[in-house]
């Protein structure tokens, strides 16, 4: 078996493994479709990059993240009318596990 392969974020960077989508319904039973769900996916923050470097020489770091939390991040937008990628927001950060590396102010969100 071969050892696992990821990369250590740097600068603003996180790394954060998508969680399984729920279906999604409304409380009276009524199940929405993935075509009207938003471009969110929610991920666990694996690991996170020291911070960026501001003009001043102070770096600026999420002091909110921690490793485990629960974000929503949002993810690759796609053209409606061809399906293909337009931005990619998720760079995929191992070739053999379901982790990507995303900037931290593409996260939304933390799960409370």
């Amino acid at each position: 078996m071969a050892p696992r392969t990821y990369y250590k974020p740097r600068g603003d960077a996180v790394l954060i493994r998508p969680l399984p989508e729920a279906k999604l319904q409304t409380p009276g039973g009524i199940h929405i479709p993935p075509s009207l769900k938003r471009d969110f996916v929610r991920a666990e923050v694996l690991e996170i990059g020291p911070g960026r470097w501001l003009d001043c020489g102070v770096r600026a770091r999420a002091d909110d993240l921690e490793p485990g939390q629960i974000v929503l991040v949002l993810g690759d937008r796609k053209d409606p009318r061809t399906g293909q990628t337009v931005q990619r927001n998720l760079i995929p950060a191992s070739p053999e596990e379901d982790v990507f590396l995303v900037r931290e102010d593409l996260i939304y969100a933390i799960e409370v």
